[in-house]
């Protein structure tokens, strides 16, 4: 099992309900990623492109994949836990990406070319730990913890 990166974003085309299912092609390094987080958990990135927030916006928990029968070369990764972040976090952080891949990129004006065909991809546990965390910081806290139930639940399911 890893951990794991969706981009998703509104009217991409595809037939997504991020807090149920995200459909992806199934060319590519797609399908070996996507396979690869199944059991485990992935976070939500919303490119800027089309008007996006360019952010990481959940984290959701992978149970499979499924073909999609309607249409070829497509598939679901199904999902069966969904934590939508408050706040959401900006794509870079106090200390430049989140992401190891992307700290790695040369020239920062390459960072969208890198990413071409990488809708989904594997994260390290490291980084998705800190993504996840800055995500839920506030449902995390202890003043809220109470208020707002769920944190020992998020801790106990390993996602924080």
């Amino acid at each position: 099992m890893a951990k794991g990166v969706f981009d998703t974003k509104a009217g991409s085309g595809y037939d997504d309900d991020i807090t149920r299912r995200y459909h992806f092609p199934t060319s590519s390094n797609y399908l070996s990623a996507a396979r690869a987080v199944v059991g485990d958990w992935i976070v939500y990135r919303e490119p800027q492109r089309n008007n996006g927030r360019r952010a990481y916006i959940a984290a959701a928990h992978v149970a499979r994949i499924e073909p999609d029968l309607s249409k070829a070369k497509h598939a679901y990764a199904i999902i069966d836990d969904f934590v939508p972040f408050d706040p959401l976090v900006p794509f870079t952080g106090a200390d430049g990406y989140w992401e190891e891949s992307l700290r790695l990129v040369g020239d920062p004006n390459r960072v969208g070319a890198s990413l071409q065909n990488k809708s989904v991809r594997l994260i390290a546990d490291t980084d998705f730990s800190r993504i996840v965390r800055a995500g839920i910081a506030e449902t995390l806290a202890p003043e809220n913890a109470v208020r707002l139930g769920g944190a020992r639940d998020l801790r106990q399911r390993n996602l924080a």
